[in-house]
């Protein structure tokens, strides 16, 4: 009997978890559909705004992850200024949610639009193969905004585009 008991509390637990999971990952993709909408018809100035928004949201969000911050900036200068540490720190958590609201964003934005987000300082070799009518395979490092960087191209070589990506553990997110 205890055995049963113990069996129908591990199985309470566990759709209490994925109930309050699912209700996290709705609340994740509600609020990144929301950003994208606000940010792609808003314009910069309204993204400049979401942006310090949720990196401050971020920030309050998690004392260990703020603190990591903070001590992985001083193990990199370790003769900076407190001041300038957290300084830095912000500025980090400021260009990650710069990232995701312009990658939410994105979709309700004008090709002009993103393509502005970018700067090229040459020509880009998939433009020179759409126009020998060849194909390419672009691959990026995880630095920047690289989530963007194939609807820009896209736009810019007026070609169709395809990404690969590793699955989401929010699924919901993965329709983004």
């Amino acid at each position: 009997r205890m055995k049963q008991q113990g069996n129908k509390t591990d199985a309470m637990r566990s759709i209490r978890r994925r109930t309050n999971s699912t209700m996290l990952e709705r609340l994740t993709y509600t609020l990144a559909r929301l950003l994208g909408f606000l940010g792609g018809k808003g314009g910069p100035h309204v993204r400049a705004v979401l942006s310090r928004i949720v990196a401050r949201l971020l920030v309050l969000s998690s004392d260990s992850r703020w603190r990591t911050t903070l001590d992985n900036v001083r193990c990199a200068y370790p003769n900076a200024t407190e001041e300038w540490i957290a300084s830095i720190a912000k500025q980090s958590y400021l260009n990650f949610a710069t990232c995701y609201v312009e990658l939410f964003s994105s979709s309700s934005m004008p090709a002009e639009e993103r393509l502005s987000l970018f700067s090229f300082e040459q020509d880009i070799e998939i433009v020179r193969n759409r126009d020998q009518g060849k194909g390419a395979i672009l691959l990026s490092s995880h630095i920047g905004n690289w989530e963007l960087a194939v609807p820009v191209t896209a736009d810019l070589a007026s070609v169709r585009a395809i990404s690969i990506a590793k699955t989401q553990r929010n699924r919901l997110m993965n329709d983004l």
